[in-house]
């Protein structure tokens, strides 16, 4: 890459960056000044310039604005008698640094001996630089250290404990103690949390991490390391508890979802680490059946009896309610006291480590602002409506619920946490950022960097907003929540009467989509092919946190939106009920278009039963038939095209044989369009004399079919010399799905859903037999694992209930492998949460087959970014394919 493109790319990244994070949902004025050092930088200024479309002036004093701003300020000011010393008292001084010991942070210290005075900064907390200042400390409590004095309430020590477990307090865990620790106490069992995150934790995270997560996966990971070390040195006894969180206590029951990364984390340490661990999977949302079900191996290992842990667990739910209950009122019994406050908002994790929020609460504390956590607040209180309820994943509900509390009082103000790379923060911000209105708020991002100086500046300038506002006379609170559909889920169109459906592409699965809206009585139109243009406009009206999918996809929907239409269309495509990023793109889409102030075009992402209702059951059965034929279709295509004589034959085919389908879904005869299909592709000229190293391609949903997402790498890998294996686009994940959902209602004792789960079950493999019998002679390869089959082949990965997209996914790796492949590759979208668990599990992979390559591509926008890896990858395999072929073996 050019040094050029290099500092663009550095300039651009600059100005986004700020933008996405200090400008945020805020309107961009029409005359913007530009100040600051950085703004002496021309290249940064014509980024600016670029991205907000508008001209940037500079300050003509730019890197001295805020000096000339404070000198204003003091001679503005009352007159008295100033502290200041005088340049000359610099004349002369001595600098040395120095590690502070007083904690695991290891501060670097910076000393300066000025006129005979000591001067500190770089610690961390104060411990020098508060003394120099004399400073007397504040007298607003330490709320951390209060939340941590009513954990040790629920912390109780067992007397000659048959077992001791060292648990991370890291991830949900840290509010979670209160629940375990008395669970396991009342079974004889001590639990002991690693110590608290610093610098040294993170640091040894950032050493075994197996794939790039957020901070609090990358602590969690430092955590699990030390109680390692920990357990080899000093307690061989112990045992590391890990277990995989499904669900959390919430309401409604359905939507008590706990982040993809909290349960992965146990997976994703196996394959890690080389300390055993105990990582049951632990449902906390439902019946006690179910928690003490995935609890079976590991009170079985711990000698405790199912009758001794039902009693336990009923223990620990009280626990964790008291604690709870004490949070909220010691909550009370500081607002009791305060005119104002601020609430920081977020997930636990984020919120009640220090280490995390760079000692948040203690800045706050020491620039005179009452600061509380959302956990102090009655949160219950505070009932969710569309489109808020959509959120799958508890935390997230919470962090609404936290902030329609603050926005319904006029003397609470929010204060928004995060980490970078939090996909279910970056949709649940959006619709936060839409309901804030003009109330003053802050939103940081937390990572790995520890610079604590731009924390307090950012601080500081919030709470000079706060001051301003309260003492303005219009302060206005939340009576209401506007009234709003949601985008996804079972619910018709906003347009009751839809004039035509625009289907974006997703693959060429679309064009079935597409036919069974036709079938169904609707006008439907195909999008095209996502271009650059159109990724890039969509990635213009995203924030860069969503996966990359999402950006696509709105790219095609506000190019749409743009162009002449005739109003009263609704822009459609399948949505999920999976708690995966892919179930909110809908509501996110939505807010793009109130962006724009686009009111003649709908959007609706319908789930399974929002199908039903919108097409009926014969015409999903129409359109299933589409997408096992399309799968087979798109296998049947790689199997040929690497060896056809004339090239072109078989994308033509294909082409062909696409519109044939969508013809026959629309209004015809969908058994003779494949029977045709299967002709026309047997009668290809081949030639088979050289034969090709086979590549599985597994990966997410979307990137890993769409040739526009994966910069067609299919067609890259056959130029190399490969024949590619494709997995299934939605077949394998609708199947799944299926037959999970009928196994958990007969766990549950739900037979007579189950019995009509089975009835629709019936009808769709009815409907991918007639679809197969056709094609059966275009492929080799046209069957995939079966349910059962797929929980066997992840099993030693992931838990059986990790989430389906996962489990496919892993399992799809290891089928690959099992079944002949040379070399998988795993193709992600950037930010694809599930993905980036798939790739820290793919070094067991390669290790339980034979070091197969493997290879984890992630994709945006660059179709150069994973060349170098590709090139690597391909090498291997053909290597691993020429040694099997010089052995005479079958399978390497």
């Amino acid at each position: 890459t050019s040094i050029e493109d290099l500092c663009a790319g550095l300039a651009y990244s600059v100005a986004r960056n700020y933008l996405d994070r200090v400008v945020a949902s805020r309107p961009v004025g029409e005359s913007i000044v530009f100040q600051g050092g950085v703004a002496s930088n021309s290249a940064v200024m014509a980024a600016f310039e670029k991205i907000t479309g508008k001209t940037v002036h500079v300050h003509p004093f730019n890197g001295v604005s805020g000096a000339i701003g404070a000198a204003r300020m003091v001679r503005d000011a009352a007159p008295e008698k100033s502290n200041w010393r005088g340049y000359h008292s610099c004349g002369s001084y001595e600098l040395s640094t120095f590690e502070c010991k007083a904690c695991s942070n290891r501060c670097q210290v910076s000393r300066f001996v000025i006129d005979g005075r000591r001067v500190h900064f770089g610690d961390a907390c104060e411990r020098f630089s508060a003394r120099d200042a004399n400073t007397a400390a504040s007298d607003l409590p330490d709320v951390i250290e209060l939340r941590e004095k009513i954990v040790q309430q629920f912390s109780p020590k067992v007397q000659n404990p048959k077992a001791i477990l060292g648990m991370p307090r890291s991830s949900v865990f840290i509010e979670l103690a209160p629940f375990w620790s008395t669970f396991f106490a009342h079974l004889g069992i001590q639990l002991e949390l690693s110590a608290p995150s610093s610098f040294d934790t993170l640091q040894a995270g950032l050493r075994r991490m197996p794939a790039e997560t957020c901070l609090p996966m990358k602590l969690a990971f430092g955590q699990l390391e030390q109680l390692a070390k920990a357990r080899t040195e000093q307690a061989p006894r112990m045992h590391i508890f890990l277990p995989s969180i499904v669900g959390l206590p919430s309401e409604p029951q359905s939507m008590a979802y706990a982040c993809p990364y909290v349960q992965a984390v146990p997976f994703m340490a196996r394959a890690a680490l080389e300390a055993p661990l105990l990582t049951p999977e632990v449902d906390l949302k439902g019946e006690d059946s179910l928690f003490l079900d995935g609890m079976e191996e590991t009170l079985h290992i711990l000698d405790v009896s199912r009758s001794d842990a039902q009693l336990a667990l009923t223990r620990a739910r009280a626990a964790l309610q008291q604690y709870r209950a004490k949070m909220v009122e010691l909550g009370h019994q500081q607002l009791a006291s305060l005119d104002w406050a601020l609430v920081v908002i977020g997930k636990p994790y984020n919120v009640l480590d220090s280490h995390l929020n760079l000692n948040l609460f203690k800045h706050l504390r020491k620039l005179g602002a009452p600061a509380l956590p959302m956990w102090f607040l009655p949160l219950e209180d505070i009932s969710l409506e569309e489109p808020l309820t959509t959120l799958p994943w508890h935390y997230n509900r919470e962090i609404a619920k936290g902030l329609l509390l603050t926005l319904k009082s006029r003397r609470l103000f929010p204060v928004l946490v995060s980490n970078f790379g939090c996909g279910p923060d970056a949709f649940t911000h959006k619709h936060l950022d839409a309901l804030l209105g003009e109330k003053p708020y802050l939103s940081l991002e937390f990572d790995e960097h520890r610079g604590e100086a731009g924390l307090i500046t950012r601080l500081e300038a919030f709470l000079d907003e706060v001051r301003q506002h309260r003492h303005s006379e219009q302060v206005t609170v939340l009576t209401h929540l506007p009234k709003k559909e949601s985008a996804s889920g079972s619910a018709p169109p906003r347009f009751k009467n839809v004039k035509k459906f625009f289907v974006p592409y997703f693959s060429d699965h679309s064009h079935a989509f597409a036919a069974a809206l036709r079938a169904s009585g609707y006008e439907a139109e195909m999008l095209p092919i996502p271009n650059e243009q159109s990724r890039a406009l969509g990635e213009s009206y995203s924030s860069g946190k969503e996966c990359h999918p999402y950006s696509m996809i709105a790219g095609d929907l506000v190019t749409l939106a743009k162009r002449q239409r005739a109003g009263g269309e609704v822009f459609v495509f399948p949505g999920t009920t999976i708690p995966c990023l892919l179930q909110q793109y809908g509501e996110g889409h939505r807010l793009i278009l109130e962006r724009m102030g686009v009111e003649d075009l709908d959007i609706w992402t319908p789930n399974a039963e929002g199908m039903r209702k919108l097409m009926g059951i014969d015409n999903l059965a129409r359109m299933w038939q589409g997408f096992v034929a399309i799968d087979t279709l798109i296998k049947a295509q790689c199997e040929i095209r690497p060896y056809e004589t004339i090239p072109g034959t078989v994308d033509a085919i294909h082409r062909q044989n696409i519109a044939d389908l969508e013809m026959a879904i629309a209004s015809g005869d969908i058994g003779a369009a494949l029977a045709m299909a299967s002709t026309r592709l047997r009668n290809v000229q081949v030639n088979r004399r050289r034969a090709r190293p086979l590549v599985g391609v597994a990966g997410d949903i979307y990137t890993r079919i769409n040739h526009a997402a994966n910069h067609d790498l299919f067609r890259w890998l056959e130029e190399q010399g490969c024949e590619v294996w494709p997995a299934p686009f939605m077949v394998d994940i609708i199947d799944f799905g299926f037959r999970r959902d009928i196994d958990i209602m007969l766990r549950k004792g739900q037979y007579a859903m189950a019995a009509l789960s089975s009835v629709l079950m019936l009808r769709k493999d009815i409907e991918t037999w007639l679809a197969k019998r056709h094609l059966r002679s275009t492929t080799a390869r046209m069957d995939e694992p079966g349910y059962a089959e797929v929980v066997a082949l992840a099993k030693r990965y992931v838990g059986q209930e990790s989430n389906e997209v996962l489990t496919l996914n892993v399992a799809k790796m290891v089928d690959f492998a099992r079944r002949g492949a040379h070399g998988v590759i795993n193709a992600i979208c950037f930010g694809c949460m599930l993905g980036t668990i798939s790739v820290a599990i793919t070094r067991r992979i390669r290790e339980d087959n034979n070091n197969i390559p493997i290879a984890n591509l992630f994709y945006s926008g660059s179709p150069d970014a994973q060349l170098g890896m590709l090139e690597a990858f391909v090498h291997q395999v053909h290597e691993r394919y020429r040694k099997q072929q010089s052995r005479g073996e079958g399978d390497w």
